[in-house]
């Protein structure tokens, strides 16, 4: 398993820092990189903590349509002081906000002010937004904004490129558990239903439940496996999601190539052009693992042991185990 886990990598790329973290610490990593971005953001910041790190999303909801009505009731009661006070011990706030990350912090960011104020012979806590702020229509409009269209930071699947010398070892995948949607044994077990059930129905079958079968085993695969044989005989692998249309994988050569001007090529698993780069890889059937030919859609004079990736991927060669 560690082995296979090695060669077989799946790992993310956070898009606020661009660096490649594990499936198991990818989201802390994000929600970490975001703590760190409030001093100097903190009205975008704090909005984008509020969509995502908080995985409830009817709480998410609930919480940026209470923060728009306090910033529209200041909007539309101008100069009146009620609407721009937050009791924070009020039973609303807490559930709909407070337990909300970046909430509260998103308040504080658009200028509201914590504050010890009379209530009833007591003092209680307030978030009291600013005369100056209160008054400055643009400015609330502007957070009012931020904070309703602002997206959930999500990781980016790395590719994860490796490359192999040519290997009689090229169709031989030995996929780890991570690839898996289920465990091991409810795996095997699903296989083995429908194994029984193809062979009740090999005579009943048609070609579309053929199709439909096997994009329903596809499905039990969180991610995909794609090795390009290169006219060298070398082997370029990345990793993706089965979701994602065959365009993605001639992207991911493209930005390997020497030359990305110069066109080419893909040939499926079975020696077929690929001329439809808007069909999934499941559609394609080139999951959970697929290698596929590379060939230039031209001949140009030259050696055909010219360099045809990058110097840096190039570095990357490796034997394939």
């Amino acid at each position: 398993e560690e082995e296979s886990a090695m060669l077989f990598p799946v790992r993310f790329v956070c898009p606020s820092c661009l660096s490649s973290k594990s499936a198991d610490s990818i989201h802390s990593h994000i929600d970490a990189c975001l703590k760190e971005s409030v001093q100097r953001e903190p009205l975008t910041t704090t909005a984008c903590i509020v969509h995502t790190v908080n995985k409830d999303k009817a709480a998410v909801t609930t919480c940026v349509e209470t923060i728009c009505r306090y910033i529209e009731n200041v909007l539309s009661h101008p100069g009146e002081e009620k609407y721009a006070r937050i009791r924070e011990q009020n039973k609303a706030f807490q559930e709909r906000v407070v337990s909300c990350a970046g909430g509260k912090d998103f308040l504080l960011a658009a200028g509201f002010e914590s504050k010890r104020l009379p209530r009833q012979d007591l003092e209680e806590d307030f978030l009291v937004l600013c005369a100056e702020k209160a008054e400055d229509a643009d400015h609330l409009t502007v957070c009012r904004e931020i904070l309703s269209s602002t997206q959930p930071m999500k990781p980016k699947l790395d590719r994860c490129l490796q490359l192999f010398r040519p290997s009689a070892k090229a169709s031989s995948f030995h996929l780890p558990q991570s690839f898996f949607r289920m465990s091991a044994e409810e795996l095997k077990r699903e296989q083995q239903r429908r194994k029984e059930e193809a062979e009740r129905l090999t005579q009943l079958r048609t070609q579309a439940m053929r199709e439909r079968e096997a994009a329903a085993t596809a499905r039990n695969y969180r991610y995909c496996i794609v090795r390009v044989r290169l006219p060298d005989g070398n082997l370029l692998q990345g990793t993706f999601w089965p979701h994602e249309p065959i365009s993605a994988v001639r992207n991911f050569v493209y930005e390997a190539l020497l030359d990305e001007a110069r066109p080419f090529s893909l040939f499926d698993p079975a020696g077929k052009r690929v001329a439809k780069d808007s069909s999934t890889l499941i559609e394609a059937h080139w999951v959970p693992h697929s290698v596929v030919a590379f060939h230039w859609d031209e001949k140009r004079a030259g050696n055909d042991s010219d360099p045809i990736l990058k110097p840096h991927i190039m570095l990357c060669l490796d034997v394939l185990p």
